[in-house]
């Protein structure tokens, strides 16, 4: 029958509730987990025989998992991961998604079967942040079954009847707990002293502030406020309770170290519970489930303090805190006094805490006392000074009160007590100081420790004599009621020079420079400098500059006096006031009338005794070098730390030339204005010519090319050289003329660079690609119109060919005259959008296959977590812009973990693979996803992996059959894998075994260990290539590893080796380094599916290759991705006579850009050609040189030997001055005294003496393999910005570095001087930093003054400074920050992804890091290895006996 009428509402909503039941019914199981009745679901037998995913994601006992072997048949939760298909977690089951947040419905939490379990994370003894701590029946419970990574109890806090603490395992916990519990919310404190103590406070806020390393200096921080502070042992009132008629009797309140409105006002947000309180939560019958708790025992503390050390020292041990931990507390209680406001302080306020009163302990004499008060009142009178004159019996004076005088001192005085610990509430400032008295021949750090901790300086005082830094006295308790004598005349004298406030007799500034200003900064107390033109601000008194080229720093004259900056001298002690004047220079040296005997000081004397380089043949042969007259020993006015100052350079560019200005004088020398420019040969003696530095930041030799070889006459026509340059800036005409010179002709290319700031983009094109017919070179400023270009097209710059009209382009912009509107024209790198005939299939997304090692080895060692957390911070930086990039993930160990997940969900399955003998997919979809469109199911996979695998113990790794999956999973497109090892692979393809033996290290057999051991890697690597996948390697192993093996993946698939020794997470630095490379990796856009032909002008053949790719043909690179910043060498043979004026090179890289659009990247660059043999000289790049000398260097280490390696490169150099001795100077073929080069390339030999010092190619038997392939590895990839500092170091003084330098210029933070590398620049008072790029040192005399190390390092002197791996503090003082700024421009200044490690070295320091250290000078001898003098001696010898 028909529908005649349309349905009624009651039709309708029969139909809507029966869809509704059957799709309830249909999909029963995930109905019931939805609305939270999952646990309901076995007890009404409800699923049908559909197969259920249990809580916990794995499948019951006969259930289908992919795999082989004992996966198909164990029993969920036995076996090494239980069963293998895995359903979405609780994500924060053990914490909330925001700690403390909560409804009122949630106060109740059933956990079932998976019990919290705690979470250790802080530690040190007697202080402990903790999550997850179960409170139940009288004890304090730590679930765990991992009890290795929790210290022992009593290190914790000590259990007692009132406080027990256990540690038990989950299944102990279902048992004894339950299944369900109370929540205490938010963060909790518990004091678990036995006895009250008034460091409660601050040490349980300093164990807590360790877990926010960002507090800034205005006291900003991501913690969440602590909800309760529980008192176990204390009652709420001392006495027992009274009896019903006494109870309007006032009861006494328990002492417990903190005054009742001190919480108050500083913690407004914080209740205090007691004993009674703690009793309560004990007597409940059900669990509570402290989110997170924050203990501190002062007699479980005793375990973490060294000798007289005071018990709460360990509390400040607790790492990962900010120097400015104590700021937001400090800030809180200062806002409650409104101690800042409008009556901010103006002058110097003086508190003196006064116990006069006291029946007990120390105090002064009242004759001093009220001495004291009256002097401390007459500077109130004289000089405006605030005082204040303060008690701690609050029936003298109200805490209120005295806490409001304390918060707006700069300056607190007392005797030893207890109470003097309130001084950390002070306004801070950089010269808020404590002084504290002491009784003759006593001394107490309590007070010291605490002060030091915030910043605050502190001063012992006995008598009539101050301590401070590494004078304090030994420590020597007081008694208790000790009488404490002072000399009150010499206390004011010192409390009036201290002052850093505007006192009559220095109310203003000196004369200040033209177009500066001052002003009163309120916040720090002292006068802030202004040029009015730029804006630039400082604290140093501005002097005027001496005239210095444009990128130099001006340096700072050199005066005796008054000067106001910091002086650090060697051997001198800190004063605090210079010569006659009434006021201190800020507490620091500047000068006095002993100046004139420190700086006549013999050179040799004291701690200022210079260094030499061993071997250093002749009397003032490099006199030049070490800057002529030796420097004073000990202090030089207005130098810095205590040397000299040389001038100042900006980023080193290597060559590079200095933007468009380089650019456009470089065009100009080509000639276009008149007849072509020669090359000017300039030749210097080797012998008397020490390296200069600044010589490598020197752009290389012009190309000067005839008139009118480039159509454009703008700067871009020119391309940078550090995108291609060669290695001959003027192409000889023969290659006999070429061989004679004995340089080799190559063409460096780092075709993706990343751009600088200023640098123009690359122009795109977007309309048709013109090209000759005959030899493909692409359209480019080096054609040459016919007939203005109208009706003759152009010809080429290679062949005769010339191109049609139509091919030039359908624009009509055509002729000579409109051909700077055309970029192809103008520019000689640009890019092109590429036709469909460019394209063998369309264009692919980016791929991206995670290989991560989830063995026993990664997950112990933090890898496994540090990987995940990074991966999900940079999720937003891997390039997606049209949402089309592809992910996956790969876990392994000795088995294949693959996860499944769906778009639009947020759950994943885990699917294992146990046979890796026949490596396959166990699933057709959803192992590689789309990145937009499966992002919530990645984030929560990536949050999951962590803990999926944390009780792994299996021991091994299947690294060549997950490199197998990853291939197979993204053959059909591509992309990139990235394999993360903590291990040699042990099982599988491509199994390794450990073959490194230091018998055969430094023999002829090394070599053999830089060679793969196993073809897979090789062979895989190519297969690889052809399926358009690039592997990156990131190697974290403890022991050997076999870099050599693993780093052929990506030597033939154009990827990268990161190499991590010795790996652990727990320390930040180790964690941050391979954070940030890895995200750095993540973020770089990458060229895909990459082919790269480099075409030349009739004459030059490509003749070999040297970089990470793969050779598909003579001439044809295949790239399945570019990295950005990797560089390549190709060396240029010239096979027939060149009879152009100028020959061109192009390289042409056709590639599918990351958001999916083919383009193709031309760099064209065009040199002239020439017949003269000083030309060729005179045109070298000593540092395209350098740069294929290191390619060569590691082809002849791993093609013969590695002493092959060295001799061949020695030889080229031989070579190479032999050929300029005998034909550009006089001496001919006969001996020479002289040794002579040509100018452009006298930085040629130190280069070489630094690759043969090179950890990749150096003479030496204690190199491991893996360390040196990993540098291997590095020598054949950077680019020459980033090759140069690994062979030649940055070596720079900061204690005498401009007071420029580390200050914020036109370029960025402005570098010192960089200095030779040689130990004679090192001084034992001195501060020096020498970077090669991979790795920085900051070296520390052992004279180095107190106040030196105070500033960089926060610590009071050389002695208690460790050395060894760190990351330094930024403090309130401009030296700190000048050095940091100079440590975070070295780490940012150059290209590529590296984050070069901290290391400290001290002079006597340990032997390695010291030597290791020092091997970066290579100026000096080291082992066998000679120094540059002797080297350049040992190249003069073998000159004079090669005949030719």
């Amino acid at each position: 029958m028909r529908w005649t009428s349309p349905p009624t509402r009651r039709e309708i909503s029969l139909i809507i509730f029966s869809l509704t039941v059957f799709a309830l019914s249909y999909n029963i199981d995930t109905s019931i987990r939805l609305v939270g009745l999952n646990k309901l679901q076995n007890r009404l037998g409800l699923g049908g025989g559909r197969t259920a995913i249990g809580p916990d994601g794995r499948l019951p006992l006969g259930a289908q998992i992919a795999g082989d072997g004992l996966e198909r048949s164990q029993v969920k939760g036995v076996g090494r991961h239980g069963a293998m298909w895995v359903d979405k977690r609780e994500v924060g089951s053990l914490t909330s998604p925001s700690l403390g947040e909560s409804t009122v419905d949630q106060a109740f939490w059933r956990w079932g079967n998976d019990i919290p379990r705690a979470i250790l994370r802080k530690h040190v003894p007697g202080y402990t942040v903790i999550d997850n701590v179960i409170l139940f029946n009288g004890s304090m419970n730590i679930v765990t079954d991992e009890n290795d990574l929790f210290p022992p109890l009593q290190h914790m806090v000590l259990s007692t009847d009132l406080n027990v603490w256990k540690t038990i395992t989950p299944q102990q916990a279902r048992e004894r707990i339950g299944s369900f519990g109370g929540r205490i919310r938010g963060v909790t404190w518990m004091a678990a002293d036995s006895s009250p103590h008034n460091s409660t406070l601050f040490a349980l806020w300093r164990t807590y502030s360790a877990l926010d390393s960002g507090i800034d200096v205005d006291g900003a921080t991501k913690l969440a406020p602590p909800r309760r502070l529980i008192y176990p042992y204390y009652g709420f009132f001392t006495d027992p309770n009274p009896e019903h008629a006494d109870v309007t009797t006032r009861r006494q309140r328990v002492v417990n170290g903190i005054h009742p409105q001190l919480v108050k006002a500083a913690f407004p947000f914080m209740t205090v519970m007691y004993y009674e309180d703690w009793e309560d939560y004990h007597a409940m019958q059900v669990p509570f489930v402290i989110e997170r708790l924050v203990v501190a025992d002062r007699s479980a503390a005793q375990y973490g303090v060294r000798a007289q050390e005071p018990i709460y020292a360990s509390a400040f041990k607790v790492n990962g805190a900010s120097e400015h931990w104590w700021e937001p507390i400090r800030r809180s209680l200062a806002t409650y006094f409104e101690a800042y406001g409008k009556d901010a302080p103006t002058t110097k306020v003086v508190t003196y805490v006064q116990r006069q009163s006291h029946t007990h302990g120390l105090r002064l004499s009242d004759k001093d006392h009220l001495a004291l008060v009256d002097a401390l009142h007459k500077l109130e009178r004289d000089h405006g000074y605030e005082v204040h004159i303060v008690s701690n019996i609050d029936e003298e004076m109200s805490w209120s009160e005295r806490m409001r005088a304390i918060a707006r001192s700069s300056m607190m005085i007392g005797v030893h007590d207890s109470d003097l610990v309130d001084s950390m509430y002070m306004q801070r400032t950089p010269h808020t100081t404590l002084l504290e008295f002491f009784p003759p021949q006593t001394f107490s750090r309590e007070q010291e420790i605490v002060a030091s901790s915030v910043g605050i300086r502190y001063i012992a005082w006995r008598n009539d004599q101050s301590f401070s830094g590494d004078k304090l006295p030994a420590v020597a308790h007081p008694q208790d009621d000790e009488a404490v004598p002072i000399d009150v005349s010499a206390v004011i004298n010192y409390v009036s020079h201290q002052t850093y406030l505007p006192l009559p007799a220095m109310a203003s500034p000196g004369q200040l420079p033209p177009g500066w200003i001052a002003e009163w900064n309120e916040a720090n107390q002292r006068y802030l400098f202004i040029e009015t033109a730029s804006g630039h601000t400082q604290w140093e008194e501005p002097v005027a500059p001496i005239a210095a080229p444009a990128d130099m720093a001006p340096v700072a004259p050199s005066t005796h006096g008054g000067g106001k900056r910091r002086q650090y001298a060697a051997g001198q002690t800190q004063a605090y006031y210079a010569g006659d004047s009434a006021s201190a220079d800020s507490g620091y040296y500047a000068g006095g009338a002993n100046d004139a005997n420190l700086i006549n000081q013999p050179a040799a004397a004291g701690g200022g005794q210079q260094l030499f380089t061993p071997g250093l043949a002749g009397e003032n042969q490099f006199q030049a070098q070490q800057g002529g007259q030796q420097q004073p020993a000990y202090y030089q006015p207005d130098a810095g730390y205590g040397q000299q100052q040389q001038p100042q350079q900006q980023q080193p560019a290597y060559g590079g030339q200095s933007g468009v200005d380089g650019l456009t004088n470089q065009f100009s020398a080509m000639g276009m204005g008149g007849g072509q420019k020669q090359f000017q040969l300039n030749t210097i003696n080797m012998l008397t010519t020490p390296p200069e530095p600044m010589e490598l930041h020197r752009p290389p030799p012009e190309i000067r090319l005839p008139p009118g070889s480039c159509i454009s006459p703008a700067p871009t026509a020119v391309a940078d050289p550090s995108y291609q340059r060669l290695t001959l800036n003027a192409v000889p005409t023969t290659s006999s003329l070429l061989n004679k010179a004995k340089i080799p002709l190559a063409l460096i290319i780092t075709p993706y660079r990343t751009l600088d700031e200023g640098d123009e983009p690359i122009p795109l094109v977007t309309d048709v690609i013109a090209r000759c017919r005959r030899c493909r070179m692409y359209i480019n400023p080096y054609v040459q119109f016919i007939d203005g270009g109208i009706a003759g097209g152009a010809a080429c710059a290679i062949c005769p060919m010339r191109f049609p009209r139509c091919l030039i382009g359908t624009r009509r912009e055509t002729s000579l005259a409109t051909a700077g509107k055309r970029a192809e024209l103008n520019h000689s790198v640009v890019e092109f959008v590429a036709p469909t005939e460019y394209m063998v299939r369309a264009p692919q997304p980016a791929v991206y296959i995670f290989l991560i090692d989830v063995s026993h080895a990664a997950v112990q060692s933090g890898m496994v977590a540090t990987a995940t957390r990074a991966l999900l911070e940079n999720l937003d930086r891997i390039p997606d812009e049209g949402n089309i990039t592809k992910v996956g993930i790969i876990c392994y160990d000795v088995s294949l973990y693959f996860f499944s997940m769906a778009p639009g969900s947020t759950d994943s399955t885990m699917l294992v693979v146990s046979d890796i003998d026949d490596v396959f997919l166990p699933k057709p979809a959803d192992l590689l996803v789309n990145l937009s469109e499966a992002r919530p199911a990645f984030e929560a996979l990536l949050g999951r992996i962590g803990d999926m695998f944390q009780e792994n113990s299996i021991i091994g790794s299947a690294l060549g059959p997950a490199l197998q999956a990853g291939s197979k999973l993204m053959a059909p497109i591509g992309g990139k894998i990235l394999a993360l090892s903590s291990s040699l692979p042990s099982v599988g393809e491509g199994s390794l075994k450990n073959r490194e033996d230091p018998k055969i290290l430094g023999t002829s057999k090394e070599s053999s260990l830089l060679q793969a051991a196993n073809s897979f890697y090789k062979t895989f690597a190519i297969d690889c290539s052809r399926a358009q996948v690039t592997v990156d390697m990131f190697l974290f192993s403890s022991g050997y590893q076999d870099v050599a093996s693993l780093a052929n993946l990506p030597h033939y698939t154009t990827g990268q080796t990161y190499y991590y020794p010795a790996f652990n997470a727990a320390r930040s630095e180790d964690a941050i380094k391979f954070a940030h490379e890895f995200g750095e990796v993540l973020a770089m856009p990458i060229m895909l599916e990459c082919i790269t032909r480099v075409r030349a002008s009739r004459g030059l053949r490509m003749a070999s290759f040297h970089g990470n790719f793969f050779v598909r043909s003579t001439d044809l690179l295949a790239m399945p991705t570019v990295p950005e910043n990797q560089s390549y060498a190709i060396e240029i043979d010239i096979e027939d006579t060149l009879t152009t004026p100028f020959v061109v090179i192009q390289s042409g890289m056709l590639h599918t850009t990351c958001f999916g659009e083919r383009r193709l990247r031309v760099i064209t660059t065009a040199y002239p050609t020439t017949s003269n043999l000083s030309e060729v000289f005179a045109s070298a790049d000593q540092i395209a040189i350098t740069t294929l000398l290191a390619n060569k260097a590691v082809e002849r280490s791993l093609s013969y030997k590695l002493e092959d390696a060295r001799d061949y490169v020695f030889k080229k150099l031989v070579e190479i001055f032999v050929t300029y001795k005998s034909s550009m100077t006089a001496a001919g073929a006969g001996a020479s005294a002289q040794l002579a080069l040509a100018e452009n390339l006298k930085m040629l030999p130190v280069l070489v003496l630094g690759i043969l010092k090179n950890v990749g190619i150096r003479q030496s038997a204690q190199i491991p393999p893996d360390i040196r392939a990993y540098s291997q590895a590095l020598l054949t990839s950077l680019p020459s910005q980033l090759l140069i500092p690994y062979l030649y170091p940055s070596f720079y003084a900061l204690h005498t570095m401009p007071p420029e330098a580390g200050t914020v210029g036109e370029k960025g933070v402005i570098m010192p001087p960089p200095l030779p590398l040689t130990s004679e620049r090192l001084e034992r008072h001195g501060l020096f930093l020498i970077e090669d790029g991979q790795t920085i040192f900051l070296y520390v005399g052992r004279d180095a003054v107190p106040q030196l190390i105070m500033d960089v390092f926060d610590l009071p002197n050389y002695e208690v400074l460790r050395g060894g791996k760190t990351t330094l503090p930024v403090l309130d003082n401009p030296f700190s920050q000048r050095v940091n700024a100079i440590i975070q421009k070295t780490r940012e200044m150059r290209r590529g992804v590296y984050y070069p490690h901290l290391y400290i070295v001290k002079e006597d320091g340990e032997p390695p890091l010291r030597l290791w250290a020092l091997s970066a000078l290579i100026q000096d001898r080291a082992d066998v290895l000679p120094s540059y003098q002797q080297f350049i001696s040992s190249v003069k010898e073998k000159v004079n006996g090669v005949g030719y």
